[in-house]
Order: structure tokens, then sequence, then C-alpha cells
């Protein structure tokens, strides 16, 4: 009944019409209520997860496709980075690899 639309009060109505009044429904509408919004929210939670991982995919995918253009393009002959003793490191490439005087 939630996945028709149906509102939690409308369903509980239903079921109770359907059984032949509130008593023989089993639960009260309160129990029913909450029942109803406890299901959507787990659907939400789902729905929030899926979401998160497909941006993640979506991410990745973007960072492999700029990896390849760079590898590609082969723009630099020193590996460059943000992280700290690049200075070092570059002075270590030239050296080993014979790129510049020290």
């Amino acid at each position: 009944m939630i996945s028709s639309g149906m509102g939690g009060m409308d369903s509980f109505r239903y079921m109770a019409h359907d059984a032949g009044g509130d008593e023989c429904v089993g639960h009260t509408a309160k129990d029913h209520l909450n029942c109803v919004n406890t299901i959507k929210m787990e659907a939400v939670k789902r729905g929030d997860a899926q979401n998160m991982v497909d941006m993640l995919h979506a991410q990745i995918a973007d960072w492999r496709k700029k990896e390849k253009n760079d590898e590609f393009q082969c723009s630099r002959k020193i590996p460059h980075s943000a992280l700290p003793l690049t200075g070092l490191l570059g002075h270590a490439a030239k050296w080993l690899f014979g790129l510049g005087s020290l």
C-alpha cells in the first residue's frame, strides 16, 4: 500500500474496512503509522546511500579520465606533487635521470 502512494491513515482505514473493523486489524492506528513511517525512512536511507555511491563512482571515473589524459599528454618530465619535500624529490630525479646538472 505504501508503494501505491496511499497515506498511512488511508491504508489503515482500508485494512480496517477489509478486516471488519479497527479491532480486527491486529494493531492500532498509531502502530500502523509508525510502521509506515519506518518503511518510508528506510527507503529514503537506501536512496541516499545509493546516491552517495553513484557520486563516488562518477568522481572516480572523472579521476581516471584525467589520469589517462595526463599520461597521454606526457607534458611533465619530472613528476609534480603538492606534497612536502617535492624540491628534494625533484633534485633526486634530476640526479638519477641526468636531466640537469647538480
